[in-house]
């Protein structure tokens, strides 16, 4: 399944696809095909639709899971991940290899509290402030503010959703 990155938030650079491709690179993420060498072709076909940084990729952290609202109940284990950007335009670009959706988890996010709960299956657990620092990193971005910043330019409230792991790291 196509599952489309943004490049930036409220005009600020976001590196999903270097912190996407470390979590290739660093092995975070099992691949089918040789990475490498569909790293070489994805720059090769960049053609102004990217412009990857090597440096920014050395020096961030690798995005390991992202979270969606999953009204459809479209995302499960076993699913395969194509990770775009400028999705569904002529600039549209692959820019990973394809890998695997290792599992979900419903998580309820509160952006007005701060708070972030992963719904289980018998028990609920909400995460403490330095889980939930290690998450927004985790999930790509610089630090919470930033991470909560950008579900509230999106919703304002309690977010129920679904946290896509393309690793084994579990809430």
């Amino acid at each position: 399944m196509i599952l489309p990155f943004s490049q930036q938030l409220k005009g600020k650079p976001t590196h999903f696809v270097e912190r996407i491709v470390k979590s290739v690179l660093d092995g975070y993420t099992e691949i089918e095909t040789d990475c490498f060498e569909l790293l070489k072709q994805a720059e090769s076909n960049y053609d102004g639709k990217y412009s990857f940084n090597w440096d920014i990729e050395k020096t961030v952290e690798p995005k390991l899971h992202t979270f969606r609202i999953d009204n459809k109940n479209r995302w499960k284990s076993g699913n395969k991940i194509h990770p775009v950007i400028n999705n569904r335009s002529k600039n549209q670009l692959q820019f990973a290899p394809v890998f695997k959706c290792i599992h979900t988890q419903i998580l309820h996010i509160d952006t007005n509290l701060e708070k972030v709960i992963v719904i289980g299956s018998v028990i609920n657990k909400s995460l403490g402030w330095s889980n939930i620092q290690r998450f927004a990193i985790n999930d790509g971005f610089n630090n919470t503010d930033d991470f909560f910043s950008a579900l509230r330019s999106m919703h304002s409230g309690v977010i129920t959703g679904k946290l896509i792991h393309w690793t084994n790291l579990k809430y």
